[in-house]
């Protein structure tokens, strides 16, 4: 096997899985399983209030995520607002660092319009332009949820096609497992220290210790998220 290649397989290792784990998962954001078209929903583990900040293009953390709160949050039992309140602002903050303005602003008016529907309403027949919208803006006109695809566009130009390929594979089947075991904040720090690797150049698939140097902060929060 390649040097390089195996270096980057190495990357690809997980903890063991522990299954069963109970975690926290409020119905609020079911509405989101189809985000990014790889079977992601938002659901966060760590209990984090993200720093709000403005949007540039719909509105603040308060117009965007209150809303939202209350209906997700209040339908499904008063407990929970606050719990979706604090994840809505930490997604907010992670699509104003990562995604483009265009992902951005999908993902908010899809917040929108989730928020104003009723209790019992169907987020993706009421709000089905918007979900698809944001679909198309942040999984296939951006690189938000394509952290494996970029991985193996770098794999294949470094290495080979076939290297390439296997790995995107291999990463998509080390994100599914970590997400059915940890949830979506393990897998946003995955996807996001992948898209990160894509940046670098082929000399860091031959030593991993230039990923660490080049990627050091995403590689520590998938560390810290995907681990039990």
């Amino acid at each position: 096997m390649d040097k390089r290649y195996s270096n980057l397989m190495f990357l690809l290792g997980v903890a063991p899985l522990a299954i069963g784990c109970e975690t926290k998962q409020p119905n609020a954001e079911a509405g989101d399983e189809t985000e990014g078209g790889d079977g992601s929903s938002e659901s966060d583990e760590s209990g984090m209030s993200p720093e709000t900040s403005d949007s540039t293009d719909e509105g603040s953390e308060d117009e965007i995520c209150g809303p939202y709160a209350e209906v997700y949050g209040g339908c499904d039992s008063p407990d929970q607002e606050q719990y979706v309140l604090e994840f809505c602002q930490y997604v907010h903050a992670h699509f104003q660092t990562y995604a483009s303005d265009a992902c951005l602003a999908a993902w908010e008016a899809t917040r929108i319009c989730f928020a104003g529907l009723e209790c019992g309403d169907n987020p993706h027949l009421e709000c089905a332009d918007a979900v698809e919208n944001e679909i198309q803006e942040c999984y296939y006109n951006d690189g938000l949820y394509r952290g494996c695809d970029l991985y193996g566009m770098l794999v294949a130009e470094c290495v080979s096609a076939d290297a390439g390929a296997t790995a995107e594979a291999t990463c998509d089947q080390t994100y599914e497992e970590l997400y059915s075991t940890y949830y979506s904040n393990c897998g946003e720090a995955f996807h996001e220290l992948y898209i990160c690797i894509s940046k670098l150049d082929c000399a860091a698939l031959e030593d991993p210790a230039l990923i660490e140097a080049g990627c050091g902060p995403e590689l520590a929060a998938k560390e810290q998220e995907c681990s039990p």
